[in-house]
């Protein structure tokens, strides 16, 4: 089951899900998502050149309680002029704990410049059917566990 924006709003009022910092409701919830907006990059501002790729990552951190998973998407009004926000990790483990790492690639013909703050993706959350018995918080392999910038 997807979580509705109301229902994403209660899991982070009641302290389930963690949002850091907590958003401005009305601008960053869609009907089913939480939109997540670019962290740090220098003078505020990043140009991606075509055929360009960089790694970022969100301003927020977030835990994803160990009965949730999360699905990172693109938002149509970049990925309209070429903005591709993930490769191929769109998932989030239940107990992920980290700010999301953007895997940015501009497939469109005109460089495009994103700015610090500026709204980039959107996430959704999935109730688990139970809680997971190995939540990613709790894995020996959890290398990307707490990231607070890309690591590769």
């Amino acid at each position: 089951m997807i979580l509705s924006d109301q229902d994403i709003k209660k899991t982070v009022e009641k302290g389930r899900l963690k949002v850091d910092p907590i958003p401005n409701w009305d601008e960053a919830l869609g009907s089913c998502t939480l939109d997540l907006t670019l962290g740090e990059v220098e003078e505020n501002k990043y140009t991606l050149l075509p055929r360009d790729f960089a790694l970022a990552t969100t301003t927020e951190y977030i835990e994803i309680p160990d009965d949730l998973c999360g699905i990172l998407h693109g938002r149509s009004s970049l990925g309209r002029r070429g903005l591709t926000i993930h490769s191929t990790a769109p998932m989030f483990d239940a107990g992920f704990r980290g700010k999301v790492v953007l895997e940015l690639f501009n497939s469109g013909r005109e460089p495009i410049t994103l700015q610090k703050g500026q709204r980039v993706c959107a996430m959704s959350f999935e109730q688990l059917s139970s809680p997971a018995l190995r939540p990613y918080h709790k894995k020996d392999s959890a290398k990307y566990l707490n990231q607070q910038k890309p690591n590769i």
